[in-house]
């Protein structure tokens, strides 16, 4: 493969092509290094396709209302096999291989480890996941009044996917590598969500366990884990938006927006110091106009108010972001003395330059970043979305995590129990064994 990503799959002389699993092979590696040509190029996406839809050659072409018909199906199956399946059967055609040619279990096995069919489960049981959340915004007062945690059912079922989930990303970043998990902006977001959730549940427990031993709503770690919370479902709703990177309509539009949150936090920091910039001067001027009243009032030269809303810094940060959005409070740039008029003169001034620079000049600014992005994407669509759609896929294709979230856990208990059992075994052995040595002796 060469710089420019032009390698053996592009030719078309028959002699130069690599066997199918050293081009799924040289694919991976592609994508890996980011040679984006190379990986849209249309056979390395009839490689992906190939191994993808394997034995599903149809599915691209049915509707869409087969292909849900097909999945709710395949969620209900799943639903009610995994937890048999995954826990008494398949471990015993691991040690049988007998067992593996019935007919039934191994189309079973095909439910979960071909791509098309991973990605289906994952995905169907993430969006039970998010509407578990959107369930747990409903009012479960009479839960909550009984409750010595402050934890509906639905925040231990929640719970019970987070603890899944974070052992499904852990086995990504020892299978893929740290810095190959990172370079993928899903992975980023499902990285963030899952240290919110674990920073919420640790503050919640911690404080429940060790300070308070009880649900106390009024005090502010408890209100700062919900808030935590919160944030974790947020962000747990983006994460749905790679799915749609298996869509050459969606999945476009997708990356736009992607690279648009990017275009926004660099901008941030342009407007932080703006902001800040602003704030800090307001607040000196008023500021100033306070202490002098204060002083004034003990010589008994004033008769004015010692105080000023943008002399405090929480009014003013307040009052400068309502600004943004056109709501301004007059009363509160003037000021009551009138021997100060050049402090009331130069807060409207400062007000005025701040609305032209962020308003104006940084959010037209803002504006023309994010035209550009959504044209460099829109200039080199189908590269781009070829790419991105490449790298999803070839997660799903990788061996491993074939289990959807929360079943992971019954597999994860289950060999975990075994080791133990093993391991119990040969301690076992291992005493017996020292025995038998030193009665020979």
């Amino acid at each position: 493969m060469d710089i420019k990503g032009e390698g053996c799959l592009l030719q078309n002389d028959s002699h130069q092509q690599k066997n199918f699993i050293e081009s799924l092979s040289l694919l991976k590696s592609a994508v890996n290094k980011r040679r984006k040509k190379f990986v849209s190029s249309p056979r390395c996406q009839a490689i992906l396709d190939e191994v993808i839809f394997y034995e599903m050659r149809d599915w691209q072409d049915k509707s869409m209302a087969k292909k849900f018909f097909r999945c709710l199906c395949q969620f209900f199956v799943v639903l009610l096999v995994t937890p048999l399946f995954y826990v008494f059967i398949r471990p015993p055609m691991k040690i049988w291989r007998s067992l593996s040619d019935i007919e039934c279990l191994a189309y079973v096995e095909k439910l979960y480890e071909y791509p098309c069919n991973k990605f289906a489960n994952h995905t169907m049981f993430y969006i039970v996941f998010l509407c578990l959340l959107f369930a747990s915004t409903f009012g479960f007062e009479h839960e909550y009044r009984t409750s010595t945690t402050g934890l509906s059912s639905i925040d231990h079922a929640v719970l019970v996917y987070f603890i899944g989930f974070l052992l499904q990303e852990i086995w990504e970043v020892c299978q893929q590598g740290f810095c190959i998990y990172i370079s993928k902006w899903w992975n980023v977001v499902d990285a963030i969500t899952l240290f919110t959730l674990l920073a919420a549940y640790t503050v919640w427990l911690v404080t429940w366990l060790s300070v308070y031993k009880e649900w106390q709503p009024r005090k502010n770690a408890f209100i700062v884990a919900d808030v935590l919370y919160a944030s974790a479902t947020v962000l747990a709703f983006f994460h749905l938006a790679h799915a749609f990177q298996v869509s050459s309509t969606l999945g476009p539009l997708q990356l736009s927006l992607y690279r648009m949150l990017k275009d926004v936090a660099k901008f941030l920091f342009i407007f932080l110091m703006l902001f800040i910039a602003f704030a800090t001067g307001l607040i000196k001027i008023y500021s100033y106009y306070v202490v002098s009243q204060v002083k004034l009032r003990e010589e008994g030269e004033s008769k004015f108010q010692d105080f000023h809303p943008y002399a405090e810094h929480e009014i003013t940060f307040i009052g400068l972001v309502w600004l943004l959005v056109g709501y301004v409070e007059e009363d509160k740039i003037r000021v009551d003395d009138p021997a100060f008029y050049l402090t009331q003169l130069f807060g409207r001034l400062g007000f005025l330059i701040y609305l032209v620079c962020t308003v104006i000049v940084a959010l037209n600014m803002l504006i023309a970043m994010m035209n550009n992005s959504c044209d460099r994407v829109m200039g080199d669509e189908d590269k781009e979305w070829k790419f991105s759609r490449a790298q999803m896929w070839l997660e799903y294709i990788d061996k491993g995590n074939v289990i959807p979230v929360p079943f992971n856990l019954l597999y994860y208990i289950f060999y975990f129990c075994f080791f133990l059992i093993y391991l119990v075994y040969w301690m076992v052995r291992g005493v017996c064994r020292c025995n038998c040595n030193k009665k020979v002796n």
